[in-house]
């Protein structure tokens, strides 16, 4: 039997997300559509402590490059979370790893709602609790390793 590796069922989702970094493109010089790919977070709550951190994630969506999430901007986008696999850290073990989630977010549900430092206080991101996963409610903090966000 084929011991392949397979990506994890897709969360639904909808919420906002910072563009943090442009990631690589997929577009040549006289293209106009293409796959781009980000870096941003969810911002969640440490329960025990009661401070605000970003999880990291990797957004990745197809497009035009004219309508293309810009860095430094807040959007709201609709999309789906994938677990990020990870290679076994030895050929004896063939058992893979999360580190950390993919957020292939759908064009026709992007609308960019501001610039980022609008989302910003002294205490806390505005952005906090935002990100809803679909049957499973408001994403407020990272569960165990192979479970929810």
């Amino acid at each position: 039997m084929s011991n392949s590796r397979r990506i994890s069922h897709p969360m639904y989702s909808m919420g906002p997300f910072d563009i943090i970094e442009l990631g690589l493109t997929t577009l040549k010089d006289h293209n106009n559509f293409g796959q781009f790919n980000y870096r941003s977070s969810v911002v969640l709550e440490e329960k025990t402590t009661g401070k605000h951190y970003n999880h990291e994630i990797l957004l990745s969506g197809y497009g035009s490059r004219s309508t293309a999430p810009i860095r430094d901007r807040v959007y709201i986008l609709g999309g789906r979370f994938v677990k990020n696999p990870e290679e076994p850290k030895n050929e004896a073990d063939d058992k893979a790893e999360c580190t950390g989630y993919t957020f292939f977010y759908d064009q026709a549900l992007t609308l960019c709602i501001g610039r980022t430092e609008q989302y910003r206080t002294k205490v806390a991101s505005l952005l906090m609790s935002k990100v809803g996963v679909f049957g499973f409610g408001v994403i407020t903090n990272r569960c165990g390793h192979y479970s929810c966000v």
